[in-house]
């Protein structure tokens, strides 16, 4: 807002008009120099006299301060387009900073992991190279869970406009995927922790071999968990939620034979390893990974079988 600009708004709407400076000072009250000094910019309306000349001239007293007409409201179908590019940006900016989220979460894994095999395998520490694989995967769980929580907070509770339902979904599966990855690393890192002394390392072949077996337990242990929760999880549309179902009943139905088949491998390969005791690699993975699963997974399957009769009879 300058003198000047009200001054040319102000001898703007007088022509427009078709008035004299005289008749627009008899009709404010005021002298004829006054009216002159203000389209000169020699001077500026006393803010008393602003909503007397918005009357005259048919203008509002924000346009007067403005010097300038402030333009119509936009069609809605403008406005609408520019709303959904608005949402549509913000929408993908949510999504990158998720994708980022889940990335760095990973490459933190990756980390632990990579250390954990240098000090067991190359400096004989596989107990200190598990615990500070360990540091490293917390790490990754607390960034993932802290970074994506922010990121919901924004989207859904911030005050802004709402966001579309697509990215919960989008959001929670980046946070279980890299979860998911935590947990495979966990279990590839996990025999570390088993070493027989502070001082010794795991051979290479042993590390890489009990290390895959543990990833492939952890994962699986995690992967019927995440499709648990995300059955029954708001972030998802409700009405997606019957073929979510049925998607984890097949993966329960599958996932029983197969752990069976994994325990199996696990007694077999037992008796191929030298350091055969209750404290053997294959049967700590035994006792802490199958025996849970299999457990879980049987009785997951009891349920559902039972669940799925009952339906039945009462149609």
């Amino acid at each position: 807002m300058t003198k000047t600009n009200i001054g040319e708004f102000i001898a703007a709407l007088r022509k427009s008009s078709g008035y004299t400076q005289q008749e627009v000072a008899d009709r404010l009250g005021v002298s004829n120099k006054t009216v002159s000094s203000w389209e000169t910019g020699a001077s500026c309306p006393d803010i008393s006299m602003l909503p007397s000349i918005a009357e005259l001239f048919g203008v509002t007293c924000d346009e007067l301060l403005r010097g300038e007409r402030i333009p119509a409201d936009e069609p809605p179908q403008i406005a609408e387009r520019k709303r959904e590019k608005a949402l549509a940006f913000r929408t993908a900016r949510y999504k990158n900073s998720a994708s980022t989220a889940a990335l760095v979460s990973v490459g933190l894994s990756a980390a632990g992991v990579l250390l954990t095999l240098v000090l067991g395998i190359g400096a004989n520490r596989s107990n200190l190279g598990f615990w500070i694989g360990t540091i490293f995967l917390l790490a990754a769980v607390l960034t993932v869970c802290i970074w994506c929580g922010r990121i919901r907070f924004l989207a859904f509770c911030g005050g802004e406009e709402e966001s579309p339902t697509e990215l919960r979904g989008y959001i929670f599966r980046m946070q279980g995927r890299a979860l998911l990855f935590c947990a495979a690393a966990f279990g590839f890192i996990l025999p570390h922790a088993f070493a027989p002394s502070s001082n010794a390392g795991m051979f290479l072949y042993s590390a890489l071999t009990w290390g895959a077996y543990c990833a492939a337990a952890a994962f699986l242990l995690a992967g019927l968990i995440y499709l648990i929760v995300k059955t029954y999880s708001r972030a998802f549309p409700a009405e997606q939620q019957e073929k979510r179902r049925r998607t984890l009943r097949h993966a329960l139905f599958t996932f029983g034979p197969a752990t069976l088949l994994t325990v199996g491998w696990v007694i077999f390969a037992t008796y191929w390893v030298d350091t055969y005791d209750g404290h053997s690699p294959a049967w700590l993975v035994f006792l802490f990974f199958a025996v849970p699963v299999l457990l879980f997974a049987a009785a997951a399957t009891a349920f559902f079988l039972c669940r799925r009769a009952y339906k039945r009879r009462k149609q």
